[in-house]
């Protein structure tokens, strides 16, 4: 009691106008105490064309908060809309009047049925429809406004039909296809009314957000708004395009989990799978692909968790230096890049999708992919590289063997030869000591035995030769001897 309540207002696309601040100035001059309610405070954002006129109206409505002690401002907001305030002129006053609305419970819900109707004078019949209408709406996570256009193509279908009973009937509720009808229609009018760019993008979200973790079902998945950013700036601003514009139809609805993480989903489960249009675009992309792409999803995502990548960065094999060799090797191998896809054998499906235009994949998807190949690359190439050292080892060992080979039987012959050499003065003091006919011994030694002839020993061999010269005496031949000679130079004291 006692306080002026002014027309509320939305911002819209003309925030200025709407506001109609000469009219509101008169009105704070006059009251002492004014409410002026602003509905769907997140057009400042999503409808208004020209920035400095959100700026010009968030401005006017702090200066009248600072300059009227009597003036309230009551603003209502999508809680996913939020973090898009941050800077707002209103950011500090933003905390402390801050009231988050409860989910309604089931009379809450029922009440929000009837009172619009019975405000028009309108009626459900049969009464059981306001408890079929809780029911569908109760398993939307955005139910009020689900309700509300729900009630509004109730109404709309009530007036096309030229009655004068004044009630929503059941057989309209069926004709429109109840809530999921009303979803689909706000979901094909959205489409259709975007160019093909934008049509592209709004067919990639869905895809996006379709889940197959069930057995053969199909089933809507929360994805976060850092999944809609990519290489292709004008894409970004395209896909955010088409979710305010989803958002605004009632198709999605955006909020805030307890990480302060802005997510989007679908206001009704049954957008996923019974919606024709979605059904037709899953079939054509398949749903290996699908899965296949939500698991890169998750890798890119844990890969970015673990390393805090965020750019694909380039792998290559320098000039061969051991350090950096290895070096590079623990790189390629590293617990960053046992992440990476380097092995996967649908990468080079995923590299290929890269050239295709409008290929779906975000930022962070399209750098790990171009990472893993980049990795997969490197990790040849310092195969290869091992494959050339570990080559080139077996051949310096081969060589090595050989040299060392050749040193050994060398040495061997060497010997061998002094082992002959030995063995033949044996033979030569023996033979001699025969010869002689002595025991070969003075005083118990021999003084000196010279071979002068053999290649490895000094005794000469003559051939034909059939004496024996010791100390250069001539000694006959035993008869029956053989016609070779030997001479000897042996002395004994």
């Amino acid at each position: 009691e006692g306080w002026y309540i002014l027309p509320p207002v939305c911002p819209g696309e003309t925030p200025l106008q709407s506001l109609n601040a000469r009219q509101v100035e008169e009105v704070l001059c006059r009251e002492e105490q004014a409410v002026l309610v602003v509905d769907q405070y997140e057009e400042l954002a999503t409808k208004c064309i020209r920035p400095e006129d959100r700026w010009a109206f968030e401005y006017q409505l702090a200066e009248w908060l600072k300059k009227y002690e009597g003036f309230r401002l009551a603003i209502t907001l999508r809680s996913d809309m939020e973090p898009r305030f941050k800077h707002s002129p209103l950011s500090g006053l933003w905390e402390e009047g801050r009231y988050e609305v409860p989910s309604l419970n089931t009379e809450e819900l029922k009440e929000a049925i009837l009172r619009p109707a019975e405000q028009e004078v309108l009626f459900f019949e049969p009464e059981s429809l306001v408890d079929r209408l809780e029911e569908e709406v109760s398993h939307a996570p955005d139910m009020l406004p689900m309700l509300s256009l729900t009630l509004s193509e109730l109404y709309s279908a009530y007036l096309k039909s030229g009655r004068l009973d004044r009630s929503f009937a059941e057989e309209d509720y069926f004709n429109m296809g109840g809530v999921a009808g009303v979803l689909y229609r706000q979901a094909n009018e959205v489409y259709d009314n975007f160019d093909n760019l934008h049509r592209r993008s709004m067919r990639n979200l869905l895809l996006r957000m379709a889940s197959f973790e069930e057995e053969d079902e199909v089933a809507s998945r929360r994805i976060y708004e850092e999944e809609l950013v990519f290489t292709d700036e004008e894409e970004t601003r395209r896909m955010q395009a088409v979710v305010d514009k989803m958002a605004e139809a009632r198709i999605i609805f955006k909020d805030i989990d307890a990480r302060q993480r802005v997510y989007i989903e679908f206001v009704h489960e049954t957008m996923m799978g019974k919606w024709e249009r979605l059904c037709e675009w899953i079939r054509a992309s398949g749903e290996e692909k699908l899965i296949l792409h939500h698991k890169l999803t998750v890798a890119a995502a844990g890969f970015q968790k673990f390393s805090g990548a965020r750019q694909a960065s380039g792998i290559a094999i320098p000039s061969f230096s051991p350090k950096k060799w290895f070096a590079r090797i623990k790189g390629l191998f590293g617990d960053n890049n046992r992440l990476l896809w380097a092995n996967d054998p649908y990468l080079p499906v995923f590299i290929n999708s890269l050239e295709v235009p409008g290929h779906g994949f975000n930022h962070l998807e399209e750098a790990f992919i171009r990472r893993s190949e980049k990795a997969r690359r490197g990790k040849r190439q310092a195969s290869f590289a091992s494959v050339t050292i570990i080559v080139t080892l077996l051949f310096a060992s081969s060589a090595l063997a050989v040299m060392y080979h050749k040193q050994a039987t060398m040495a061997t012959a060497g010997l061998e030869a002094a082992l002959q050499k030995i063995e033949m003065m044996r033979v030569e003091v023996e033979l001699a000591r025969l010869l002689y006919g002595q025991p070969g011994k003075a005083n118990g030694a021999i003084v000196d035995v010279k071979m002068q002839s053999l290649p490895y020993a000094g005794l000469e061999q003559e051939k034909g030769a059939s004496d024996f010269c010791i100390n250069d005496k001539k000694l006959p031949t035993a008869e029956g001897a053989s016609n070779t000679g030997y001479s000897f130079n042996a002395s004994f004291p």
